[in-house]
């Protein structure tokens, strides 16, 4: 292997590192988001939107169950939960309806 091929795996690998550490560093920088009873209520709906009980039941079902996903009721499209977006550790700025962090600017 030549050298710049070390090199490069090199800045591949330190970069993995300082994701991962910088990742793990703002998860537990938010210690009450690791509580999922404050997972469950993270939701962008209005209390007012139809079927919202319905739909934080559902959140709430799929985190418990483990399960990154559910279907919307009324789309069937999927959707993510808190926790999966959580564990991701960045907003993509899409406005998903479970995102625990602030607006991507």
């Amino acid at each position: 292997m030549a050298i710049s091929d070390y090199i490069r795996h090199y800045k591949i690998i330190t970069s993995l590192l300082i994701f991962e550490k910088t990742q793990k560093e703002f998860i537990y920088a938010m210690p009450d988001l690791k509580i999922k009873e404050n997972l469950y209520k993270i939701s962008r709906l209005n209390k007012n939107y139809p079927r919202y009980d319905e739909i934080i039941k559902l959140h709430k079902d799929a985190i418990d169950e483990k399960n990154d996903i559910y279907i919307d009721p009324e789309t069937g499209f999927a959707v993510l939960t808190a926790e999966f977006l959580l564990k991701r550790g960045y907003c993509c700025g899409s406005g998903c309806r479970h995102c625990p962090y602030d607006e991507k600017a």
